[in-house]
């Protein structure tokens, strides 16, 4: 799985990708963690969901509710557009997400809450509680690979 680190002035276009210069002078655009994950098929973990902004979280939600997004270089990922390129099956986004205290509510728009499956962690707890706790969380019919349970264990 792919991770990025997530902060507060991202604009919607660097969550996909990123534009530099190459050795020979010319601006090229690489892919951000998201997108990798988006062409291979695989999970992407966001860290620090709450940070974003609001226009760059609705491009976000967007990508998780109508499986479609047109990166700034013009490339189309769609799941239902034969034009585009397909959303790969397998991809997946598991994003992290602090409160502003302890007990605190996590201020995003209701929109991006109803994007999520919500699990709140208590502050220390066992690896073994944690695993069974997520485990359950994401139901019987999950397809988070063990491989992806075990990085999310060892992000905490």
């Amino acid at each position: 799985p792919y991770t990025m680190q997530l902060y507060p002035d991202l604009p919607p276009r660097e969550l996909f990708c990123r534009r530099s210069i190459n050795q020979h002078g010319e601006s090229v655009y690489t892919d951000t963690p998201i997108t990798s994950a988006l062409r291979e098929g695989t999970i992407c973990l966001l860290d620090g969901l709450q940070l974003l902004p609001a226009g760059t979280l609705s491009v976000l939600v967007q990508l998780l509710i109508d499986r479609e997004v047109t990166l700034p270089d013009g490339t189309v990922f769609s799941a239902a557009d034969p034009k585009g390129q397909p959303v790969k099956e397998g991809f997946g986004v598991v994003a992290l997400a602090s409160t502003p205290g302890l007990g605190g509510l996590i201020q995003l728009c209701s929109e991006a809450l109803m994007s999520f499956h919500w699990i709140a962690l208590p502050p220390v707890m066992a690896t073994e509680e944690l695993s069974q706790l997520v485990t359950r969380a994401l139901g019987p019919h999950s397809s988070l690979p063990p491989r992806v349970l075990a990085s999310l264990l060892e992000t905490r």
